[in-house]
């Protein structure tokens, strides 16, 4: 989280993985406690929203981070994203995502 960025009790992060300039259903998503970051992770198939659509399948996705206040993974009124970063999500690039930075 940037400096500044504050969370409510109930607040989650998503990071998200998406097609870019696709539709907006995310190919893979997982939720953090925005207490624990800064937070390494990695997004694998396993982390995908349906298993026919899985990371592996693409050649480029676009990651970025959500911080909900709310905890809903549907983006709400008030929720801070970090900006969008493209890769390839089966090579071993490393990236940050600061929210609201």
């Amino acid at each position: 989280l940037a400096p500044g960025v504050e969370t409510t009790s109930t607040a989650r992060v998503f990071v998200i993985a998406r097609v870019p300039d696709g539709p907006p259903m995310p190919i893979a998503v997982r939720a953090l406690d925005p207490t624990g970051l800064p937070e390494q992770l990695v997004l694998t198939d396993r982390d995908a929203m349906q298993p026919n659509r899985v990371l592996s399948m693409f050649e480029r996705v676009e990651v970025l981070a959500r911080l909900s206040r709310s905890g809903n993974p549907m983006r709400q009124p008030g929720d801070i994203e970090s900006a969008a970063q493209v890769l390839d999500p089966r090579g071993a690039e490393t990236i940050a995502l600061i929210i609201g930075g």
